[in-house]
This record gives C-alpha cells, structure tokens and sequence, in this order.
C-alpha cells in the first residue's frame, strides 16, 4: 500500500493526495513486489533498501544513494510473538520524506489522523518528530519492564519458577532493545556532524535531543537488565543454600537416628555383653543412648546443622 499525504503551514489538516506532489509524505506499508518497483522507478530510490525494510530481521543503520538518506530504525511491538521490535525505514529524499514499515503501526497512525502538528515538507522536524515517538514507546516497555522487576525483586523470598521465566522473557526483550538503540544512537551521531544533510540550529539542537534521549534510553535499558541478572544471581545463591541446609538436616538427622539403632543391635547380638543380666542394663542403654543422640544434637547445632 503506497499514499500520499501533505500538509504545510498554510494548512491545519493533513490532506491524502491521489499522487504526488513536491514536499510530501509518502507512506508505504506492506509493499509488494510491484510497489516497490514502483517507488524504486519513480523516486530513484535503491530497490534493495525497500526490500530490506521489509525484513523482520534487518538491523538498524544509516545509508546515503544519490544524495536521498536511508534511516533504518527498529521500533518495540508488544505482544508480538517471534521478534520484540519491527523493522522501520524512513527515506530523507530531494523533495519527499517516504516512511516504509511492514506492518501498520499504532503511532503512525497519530500522525495520519491528524492527532499532532507536522509539515510534511519540513523534513527535520517530521524526522525528529517520529523518532521521538520512537523513543517514547521504548520509554513506556522498559518502564513497564522495570516495574515489574522492581515488585519481583521485594519479594524475593517467594521468587518461583514463573518468576525465573519472566525474567528470561525480559531478558529478551531488553537485549533486543540495546540491540536496536546502539545503532539508534550512532545514527543520530552521525546526522549531528552535519555531513549527510544540511540542518539548521534549530535542528542540530533537535537531533541533540534525540540522541541524549536514546542514550538515556540505552542506559536505562542495560540498567534493568542488570538488575535481572543480579536477582537471578541471589535467587540461584538462596535455592543452593535452601538446599545445603536441607542436606544438613536429613545428615543430621540420618545420623540422630542411626545412634540408638547402633547401640541396641550390640544387645541383640546372640554373644555374652557388660551388664547383660544386670536389673539396670535396660536404663543403661537407654541413658548411653539418650546421652549420645544428645551429644549429637549439641554437635550439630554449634555447626548450625540443625
């Protein structure tokens, strides 16, 4: 699906065109084969790039062909199965800015219903506009996530096995997100030095923004993960010691119980014993049994074994 919208400063309403006119967006969603053809041939575009937008799996980057800028980006999905971001491409040309995604996508759709103030032919400030709705939905899952770890981590004496997978889970998706805002911010590194396209003050001061916004996306993304690995770490140190203590404890007491079996089977024996006829010799055994496990137990307990 290609469309055609422009909206300027002498309009208030993004407007859908049935072709395309100079300082328009061109939105580009799910293309075909023919589509992309299409916008290949018409705009001088790099076929490959658009096939490449396309690819679930394509990595963040930045490519300049024929002087149009080629701004690959990855943007978080939720409840999504396989991948936890989405390829995003956005194509800075002479005289159009084309946005190519796989998929619709939500925060897309705020700038098509007119939900937030752009010009289309303003480049810059459309790019800076989109990225930060980017980083605006990074923001809300790794806050998401790092609310989650934080009331899992009080907790941490009732930590159980579901525990454990939701946390391999977020492990997941937050290497994903380093993953992506790694390359975010040498993309935005690269635009500041001001070699790949022309920028204003105003603009410069916008992508510093940007970029000072994914950085701090980027921490707090590994931040979180640290966190995880850390509860991880402790909940395996308190499942080794639950299960020494309780080693401790069947030893303690295997050994407790064997002590009187011990004695009384020398008395079973069919061969002359001390005190065997003796009237006492049942208290005897019972007092040197007694005596033992309690020597035993005392043991056991100055090594915390019980």
């Amino acid at each position: 699906m290609i469309k055609y919208y422009f909206r300027d400063k002498e309009n208030k309403e993004l407007k859908e065109l049935s072709s395309f006119k100079q300082g328009a967006w061109i939105y580009a969603e799910d293309l075909n084969k023919d589509e992309i053809e299409k916008l290949a041939s018409e705009f001088n575009l790099e076929e490959g790039h658009l096939v490449d937008a396309l690819d679930e799996f394509e990595v963040p980057r930045l490519e300049i062909e024929d002087g149009d800028v080629y701004i690959f980006l990855r943007v978080p999905v939720k409840d999504r199965s396989g991948s936890n971001t989405m390829p995003f491409l956005i194509i800075l040309g002479k005289q159009f800015i084309l946005t190519v995604v796989r998929e619709q996508m939500s925060f897309m759709e705020k700038f098509i219903k007119n939900e937030t103030d752009f010009q289309t032919n303003q480049k810059i400030d459309f790019l800076y506009q989109i990225i930060s709705m980017v980083n605006n939905l990074y923001y809300r899952r790794i806050t998401e996530i790092n609310k989650k770890v934080r009331s899992i981590r009080a907790g941490i004496e009732r930590i159980d096995n579901k525990d454990i997978i939701k946390f391999v889970d977020f492990e997941q998706i937050l290497n994903d997100f380093v993953s992506a805002l790694q390359p975010m911010s040498a993309i935005l590194r690269s635009l500041l030095k001001g070699n790949i396209m022309k920028l204003h003050e105003d603009n410069l001061d916008s992508i510093e923004d940007l970029l000072l916004s994914s950085e701090q996306l980027l921490e707090n993304a590994k931040s979180t993960l640290k966190n995880i690995v850390n509860i991880r770490e402790a909940y395996s140190t308190i499942i080794s010691q639950d299960l020494n203590r309780v080693m401790k404890l069947l030893t303690s007491l295997t050994i407790i119980v064997t002590v009187p079996t011990m004695i009384s089977s020398f008395y079973g024996m069919n061969i002359n014993l001390p005190f065997e006829n003796s009237a006492f010799a049942y208290i005897g055994i019972l007092g040197v049994t007694l005596f033992s496990v309690l020597i035993f137990i005392m043991i056991f307990k100055k090594n915390r074994w019980l």
